[in-house]
């Protein structure tokens, strides 16, 4: 098992969250509660190429005909992220907020994996809402980004605490 996978076991275990671990392919899944929804989280370690993902996967799949106004409201959230990107895959309706890291010559440790961790969650958190509003409320996706963007951020925890 490698550091990175190792580090990122214990930030899970310090803060009690469940896991489950495929430690053949070195990912750690995990679901979370937020202000706005439940997501399931994925860390992928690829220390053959010395980078750490980590995705938080929407918990709807965006139906064919509602997917060009998401397109645009993901690509209006991006352009103001200073972290992390938005993707949709067009074929299924998939959405996820992925943040990454290069882990080649840095010193990773719990600071640097509890920031990858939490900024991705709460930022899939803070534009959920929004995205919902999209796709089921008709509205539309720059009236839905200025309405995300004036939340303030909130924050996972632990799904058995609900």
């Amino acid at each position: 098992m490698s550091y990175s996978l190792d580090l990122f076991e214990t930030y899970l275990q310090e803060l009690e969250w469940r896991y489950q671990l495929d430690s053949e392919r070195e990912i750690l899944r995990l679901g979370v509660n937020c202000q706005h929804g439940s997501f399931e989280v994925i860390i992928h370690i690829l220390d053959d190429i010395d980078l750490v993902k980590c995705f938080s996967i929407f918990p709807v799949r965006v139906p064919e005909q509602h997917r060009p106004k998401v397109a645009e409201y993901l690509t209006r959230a991006n352009y103001g992220l200073l972290f992390g990107n938005f993707e949709m895959d067009y074929a299924d309706g998939e959405v996820r907020f992925r943040t990454s890291m290069n882990t080649d010559d840095v010193a990773i440790n719990s600071v640097v994996a509890r920031h990858l961790v939490q900024q991705n969650i709460n930022t899939a958190d803070r534009y959920l809402g929004g995205l919902l509003r999209v796709v089921y409320g008709e509205v539309a996706p720059a009236d839905a980004i200025r309405d995300a963007e004036s939340q303030p951020e909130g924050g996972a925890t632990d799904p058995d605490d609900e």
